[in-house]
């Protein structure tokens, strides 16, 4: 069992290592008798000390604020099932456990085969983000891995909110769409993305984000033919 480096400062709990990725370790474990996640983010040796203490205290006040804002302005459904912080500090953040859920990433790849579910969960997805956008905010981050999915419910919940933001700009919106279509292109390259696209399109109330989608694909694709 993988020990999380703060099981000094709360007596009597361990944690269970459940990933480790580039930016950060996840365990889960008991925390104030709740079910729990700690998400670790650990120094990379790379960078300089006083700049990775730095970016990551920045990283872990962008998801404290996106979750804090998120939670108080969308709708009563996503806001029962984002997870609540229970813990903070300069490295590490513990989070209630969202139950009987999987990554978005996973529910993709295990219902792909399902016509009619693949698009109930795109249109979910296309709610949430658009709910997301409408307050301001910018994941940063969106690909498969960053979303949970409770299947009993089909409500979709964003995860790691790091490298978020607060912006309303049509620009900054169509990356975060642009991140999310290449996310879903390179994992699952049979989704097709119009269905979210224009459901994201009806809730945001414009076409402008969507056109301005298009000049973002554009860059991207004249950045691969450069190389």
């Amino acid at each position: 069992m993988a020990m999380c480096p703060l099981q000094k400062s709360f007596a009597g709990t361990e944690w269970k290592l459940l990933f480790q990725g580039a930016e950060s370790r996840v365990f889960e474990g008991n925390y104030q008798s709740q079910r729990a996640i700690l998400k670790e983010r650990f120094p990379k040796r790379y960078r300089l000390d006083e700049l990775d203490k730095k970016l990551t205290k920045e990283r872990i006040r962008a998801e404290i604020k996106a979750y804090t804002k998120l939670s108080a302005r969308s709708d009563s459904q996503l806001s029962n099932a984002l997870p609540s912080i229970l813990f903070s500090d300069d490295r590490n953040i513990i989070l209630t456990r969202i139950e009987n859920a999987c990554t978005l990433n996973r529910f993709i790849t295990e219902c792909q085969s399902v016509e009619s579910t693949i698009r109930q969960v795109l249109l979910e997805l296309a709610k949430l983000i658009a709910q997301i956008h409408s307050i301001g905010l910018i994941h940063g981050d969106l690909t498969t891995s960053n979303f949970m999915v409770q299947q009993s419910t089909m409500t979709i919940v964003p995860i790691d909110f790091g490298l978020s933001y607060s912006s309303s700009t049509d620009e900054n919106r169509a990356v975060d769409l642009y991140v999310l279509e290449r996310a879903v292109q390179s994992t699952h390259p049979n989704v097709d993305m119009t269905v979210f696209l224009n459901e994201y399109q009806t809730r945001m109330g414009t076409d402008k984000i969507n056109k301005r989608l298009e000049q973002v694909r554009m860059r991207g694709r004249k950045r691969l033919m450069i190389g």
